[in-house]
């Protein structure tokens, strides 16, 4: 298109009518297409629906002419076939039974042969006749031993004789006779039962094939009724998808017209604040959740160890380390460890006797699931308690891996070279002078499977030497957690106590602790709860101010 003026405004014009009109046709031959495109999907979606309702109508009428199909149906003509398939087997043994013993009476003429017949031998006439023959026999050789072959009476006699013999086998073989055609009839009505068997199994053979053929029909119409009513939605779909964007149809002329700038902000509006706000609250509620998840697992001062764990709560012990630790606070923890020795001392009274008189002494056995509990601390202060009662007490450390740094520099020996037979227990084993207590323990670090072999080997006799000469050994083992020697040094416990520590121990490490000891066959007597809440000690606290006299 081509036009020339020397006006501006009216060059604008022709170009805007002529782009319009470009736009329009374009537009137009677009909405052609999509038209053409929907009467299509149209016409399809019509030739579906009529498909949908040949193949419904055509199950319609095949379940009319049909019978209705029972689900117990087959599993009933299956067990009528079994047991047809069953009394042919049977039938079909008695009549080869039948014909084998039919063959043999028809080849037996003897006259030995026909008596040993059970049908032929009880008839009355042969019964007769052979009760006579014997009796003649007998007679006949009685009289042979007398006279002889040649004499008058024995001729007669064997006449006598043989005439009865001949009478016999002509009555036993009548009777052969008609025994053989009583057989006879068994076998063909034998036969005749198992013709009509094999005839009934296969009708009801045909009869179940039919029924096969009729499901497998009906099956297929269903499938070919859900394929066209899939295809009837899908052209429905199309359909309406396509009525959806001949409707939504806008076409190049949006290029022509102006850019609007929106009066107001379309992002974010309030609506869109007030949604972020509550997810953010969602999210800080699901932060906050997990993370008193995570440190709802320290326990506190109000763990219940029966309920958390199944094991009794012996002694609550306030934290008597803190260097803050009020004067109340110490004094609880003493009374706490106190109670916790008396209840050793009446664990050790009931327990029975050894036959022989010797005293031996009670193993305690301190563990805890991690490093960090106090058990170290607990069992000298335990320790302590019990020698001020006046009681020979041993603290034998069993943590090979972690040496005690407070060994006596004056022993030469420790409990690893005792344990490995390189030194004796009097060269190991340290004193205690202020608390009065003996103590054995490592120096120096040993590898870890080294240690534990050291343990398992020697431990039992260890035990067994040192039990006569005290009243009390406070085992301090490994964290149960980090090695496997606080299991077998458990193992060799009378009393078995597990600490904890308030704001320290973690309910999974406990629980794991506890499964690997019931895995072992081991349960814990009771829990030591360290650095418990104090609590206000009986009785009046000594003043540090000496008391005044009155003087009269």
């Amino acid at each position: 298109v081509t036009y020339q003026s020397a006006s501006a405004g009216l060059s604008a014009t022709v170009l805007q009518a002529v782009l319009e009109s470009h736009v329009w046709w374009r537009e137009w031959r677009q909405k052609q297409y999509l038209r053409r495109q929907l009467q299509e999907a149209t016409t399809q979606y019509h030739a579906a629906q009529v498909e949908l309702e040949q193949h419904e109508e055509s199950l319609m009428r095949w379940q009319r002419d049909a019978s209705m199909f029972d689900p117990e149906e087959a599993k009933l003509m299956l067990a009528r076939i079994y047991a047809l398939d069953e009394q042919a087997e049977q039938v079909g043994r008695e009549l080869a039974t039948a014909r084998i013993a039919l063959a043999e009476r028809l080849d037996e003429h003897k006259l030995s042969d026909l008596l040993a017949m059970s049908d032929v031998a009880r008839n009355p006439i042969v019964s007769q006749l052979a009760a006579r023959f014997d009796g003649l026999r007998s007679e006949y050789v009685t009289l042979d031993q007398r006279y002889g072959p040649k004499h008058p009476v024995m001729q007669s006699k064997t006449r006598e004789l043989d005439d009865l013999r001949a009478e016999l086998l002509s009555a036993a073989q009548r009777a052969a006779e008609r025994a053989n055609r009583d057989l006879e009839r068994v076998v063909l009505e034998a036969a005749e039962s198992l013709k009509l068997l094999r005839q009934q199994r296969g009708e009801w053979q045909n009869r179940m094939a039919a029924r096969h053929d009729r499901i497998q029909g009906q099956a297929g119409l269903l499938r070919a009724v859900e394929a066209a009513r899939a295809q009837v939605l899908e052209l429905d779909r199309q359909t309406q998808t396509l009525q959806r964007d001949l409707m939504a149809f806008r076409g190049d002329v949006e290029i022509l017209r102006p850019a609007m700038v929106p009066a107001t902000a379309e992002f974010p509006t309030r609506r869109d604040l007030w949604l972020m706000a509550v997810l953010a609250a969602v999210f800080g509620a699901v932060v906050a959740a997990m993370l008193r998840h995570y440190f709802d697992q320290t326990i506190d001062d109000d763990f219940q160890p029966e309920t958390g764990l199944g094991i009794r709560l012996y002694a609550r012990i306030p934290d008597m380390t803190a260097p803050n630790m009020p004067a109340v606070g110490a004094n609880a923890g003493r009374e706490a460890v106190g109670h916790l020795a008396v209840l050793m001392r009446i664990i050790r009274q009931g327990k029975p006797q050894p036959a022989d008189g010797v005293d031996q002494a009670q193993v305690i056995a301190m563990a805890s699931a991690v490093s960090g509990e106090g058990k170290s601390h607990l069992a000298r202060s335990l320790a302590g308690v019990l020698a001020g009662f006046g009681a020979r007490v041993l603290v034998l450390n069993a943590d090979l891996h972690d040496p005690d740094p407070e060994t006596d520099p004056t022993v030469t020996g420790d409990i690893t070279a005792v344990l490995s037979g390189t030194c004796g227990i009097e060269d190991a084993m340290g004193r205690d002078a202020l608390h009065g207590f003996d103590h054995l323990g490592a120096k120096f670090p040993v590898p870890g499977n080294l240690a534990t072999g050291l343990i398992e080997s020697g431990l039992g006799d260890l035990m067994a030497a040192l039990r006569p000469n005290y009243d009390h050994i406070i085992v301090d083992t490994p964290p149960i957690l980090s090695v496997a020697d606080a299991m077998i040094v458990m193992r060799h416990a009378d009393v078995r106590l597990f600490a904890v520590r308030c704001g320290h121990s973690k309910r999974r490490d406990m629980g794991h602790a506890m499964d690997q000891l019931r895995a072992v066959g081991i349960v814990p007597d009771g829990v030591i709860m360290n650095g418990a809440r104090p609590r206000p000690a009986y009785g009046v606290a000594p003043s540090t101010n000496a008391p005044t006299e009155q003087m009269s």
